[in-house]
């Protein structure tokens, strides 16, 4: 298959949400005191067995403690609308219902709020803004009638507060939106936020716990984009951030939230990124983070925050895929490599979540252009 075309869909149109989320495992007990001493790092391979989710990719992937939540995404002929929960204790996964379920679709955005797996948005072969709420046994479908239920789209910026969706830009199939609703699944209510400053979609957004920063992506005209914008909720408006330091303009990039910055890496500025920077929204300041030890350029990762480090890992460039990465600590701007023993294959487009000290990682895009059903849980060490 030719890597533009490659490149392409996921530049341009099926963009990885790296709302990152997961999948599969091998029994273990995830809440076993891995603290009391020194253990290396170490990964090993999710479960494929019983009712583990069928290959795919762009899936939904949500944790929520010990349970960790599949859902949709593409087979390479279907869109799906399947999913299973993995059971970390045990290594097990439950199939999801599908009775009422939304219809299939790839990158859609998921999160879990008020006891539910929440998913909204993506692309049916057509941009889609319908979703569904899933508490465990049924599903309720999110309102659609709402005057203020956002427009169909995809690649669009999203977050999670601990109550709330706030959904933002995208793609329409027409072209870049600025527009933004919040979704309160307590209430199944829409509510219009206010729109961007500039349309963009595929970028990607964090949420500091008071407010939502969205960054990068392309514009209107597809142009890379290396501005951003600061949503405060509680005077509903934005506010730009500053492009001095900034990472050079891109699409298809990741970021993580360390508790007082964000921290962007990787992604696709006409080449494939390897670099990156964090920004302090305190201060309205952007500093490069080393690039000595860090991975490889590429587009398509995953990232993760384990609560003092950030994870890269999977991804391609024009070279092919990746099954390696590493780990990134802000304290003292370094990297260190990832472990490869026993990692996963090679692949893009995969769910990733980090939960119960574990980072896992199922399905996507391996090397052959396959959709895959495997995938592996990373522990990564402790002191």
């Amino acid at each position: 298959m030719d890597i533009n075309l490659i490149k392409k869909s996921l530049y341009l149109l099926l963009s990885v949400f790296f709302f990152t989320l997961v999948s599969g495992c091998s029994a273990f007990d995830s809440e076993e005191d891995t603290t009391s001493e020194s253990i290396a790092a170490f990964w090993t391979n999710t479960s494929t067995a019983g009712d583990a989710p069928s290959a795919r990719r762009q899936h939904v992937m949500v944790a929520d403690g010990n349970s960790v939540y599949a859902w949709g995404g593409y087979d390479g002929a279907s869109y799906l609308n399947t999913g299973s929960v993995l059971d970390l204790t045990t290594g097990t996964w439950t199939s999801i219902t599908t009775v009422g379920a939304p219809a299939g679709r790839l990158a859609a955005f998921g999160a879990w709020i008020d006891s539910k797996l929440i998913v909204w948005g993506g692309y049916d072969g057509a941009y889609v803004n319908t979703g569904g709420m899933f508490d465990g046994t049924s599903w309720t479908a999110t309102d659609t009638a709402d005057g203020d239920t956002p427009v169909s789209r995809s690649n669009f910026f999203a977050v999670s507060t601990g109550t709330q969706l706030l959904i933002v830009g995208g793609y329409t199939g027409g072209g870049a939106t600025a527009t933004a609703a919040k979704f309160n699944p307590s209430t199944n209510d829409w509510d219009a936020m206010a729109s961007l400053s500039v349309a963009r979609y595929s970028g990607t957004s964090v949420w500091t716990g008071s407010k939502m920063i969205v960054w990068g992506g392309y514009d209107g005209t597809n142009t890379l984009l290396n501005s951003g914008e600061i949503y405060d909720p509680g005077g509903d408006s934005w506010s730009a951030m500053s492009t001095v330091g900034a990472p050079s303009a891109r699409g298809s990039t990741t970021a993580i939230w360390t508790g007082s910055k964000m921290i962007v890496w990787g992604g696709y500025d006409g080449g494939d990124a390897g670099d990156g920077a964090s920004y302090d929204p305190d201060t309205d300041t952007w500093t490069t983070i080393s690039a000595v030890g860090a991975p490889s350029a590429r587009s398509g990762h995953s990232v993760v925050w384990t609560g003092s480090k950030m994870i890269v890992w999977a991804g391609f460039d024009t070279g092919g895929k990746f099954n390696d990465g590493g780990i990134y600590d802000p304290t003292t701007d370094t990297w260190e490599a990832l472990e490869t023993d026993n990692a996963p294959v090679a692949r893009t487009l995969q769910g990733t979540v980090f939960t119960s000290n574990y980072m896992v990682v199922f399905g996507g895009f391996d090397a052959a252009n396959a959709e895959i059903n495997t995938g592996g849980i990373y522990y990564p060490g402790s002191d």
